[in-house]
């Protein structure tokens, strides 16, 4: 995955992830892509999350730009979000 993600480029990863051993996965994929491409935005999925969403946020170390989310409209309204701030040119990708 680390090699496409060289060969593609992508603007953002969304790693998903899902119950039960959902965030230590996610934890360690997303340490790995964060030394890989320290410039990638990255978000996270812990779909269906039932713990405290902010204390996993500060336990996965996220990096500026980076955020977790628990449902898929959190997901949506950082993506659309993110897609205004980009069409008014105040970030970058």
């Amino acid at each position: 995955m680390l090699a496409q993600v060289t060969e593609l480029k992508p603007a953002v990863v969304c790693i998903s992830a899902l119950p039960p051993f959902a965030a230590g996965h996610a934890q360690a994929l997303y340490a790995k892509l964060r030394a890989h491409s320290p410039n990638l935005e990255i978000i996270v999925c812990l779909w269906h999350f039932e713990g405290d969403a902010q204390k996993n946020a500060t336990r996965f170390k996220l990096g500026k730009g980076h955020a977790l989310f628990t449902t898929l409209p959190e997901v949506l309204h950082h993506m659309t979000f993110r897609t205004e701030l980009i069409a008014s040119g105040e970030k970058q990708v």
